[in-house]
């Protein structure tokens, strides 16, 4: 799944056409995480459904500063953690963009799997350039993966994915990840 191909649009013209569309569509919030918990045009929910997600985390400022966008059919959980902390995770076939420059200042801001409490945990097989690889790791029920940015800068510069399926229920999905034009995606899509 490729969302941005050769976006060459600077972040500010990004955020002024995703501001524009928002009061023209009528989008709760945009950007960031918003006052009333939505993010992007994602609504968020009280609670998850148990089933896999991807996550971002760290200080609730930082958060706010490294969201350009969310966008798609599924849903946000906002978790606070001590302090100005806040665990953020994304469910449902969605899409995040985030701000590389505020990522590669902060290597500090969390990006992973989790496996859910559904399925008896998850398979994760990396794809590079359309390639499945060897390695596979396993994530037990309700357990994450970290997949920190710092860590697939190199893997950015072709085509990286995660191929997932939860064991219990053979629910197939994939992850990707792409950087182009000072942003970084990852979009969830399941089978």
């Amino acid at each position: 799944m490729k969302v941005i191909s050769n976006l060459s649009t600077s972040r500010r013209s990004l955020l002024l056409l995703a501001t524009v569309l928002s009061l023209l569509i009528g989008l709760p919030g945009t950007g960031d995480a918003a006052g009333d918990g939505t993010i992007g045009g994602l609504p968020s929910a009280d609670g998850g459904d148990g089933s896999q997600n991807f996550y971002l985390t760290g200080p609730r400022s930082l958060l706010e500063e490294v969201i350009v966008d969310a966008y798609g059919d599924g849903f946000v959980v906002l978790i606070d953690l001590p302090g100005d902390g806040i665990w953020i995770e994304f469910y449902g076939d969605v899409c995040l963009l985030l701000d590389e420059a505020v990522l590669d200042r902060h290597p500090e801001i969390g990006i992973g799997l989790t496996s859910g409490f559904n399925g008896g945990g998850m398979v994760v097989v990396p794809e590079i350039d359309n390639v499945l690889q060897d390695r596979r790791w396993f994530v037990s029920m309700g357990f994450s993966m970290a997949t920190p940015y710092d860590g697939m800068q190199d893997l950015l510069d072709g085509q990286f994915s995660m191929h997932t399926m939860q064991l219990g229920s053979n629910r197939r999905g994939e992850v990707s990840y792409e950087a182009s034009g000072g942003i970084f995606s990852i979009c969830q899509e399941f089978q």
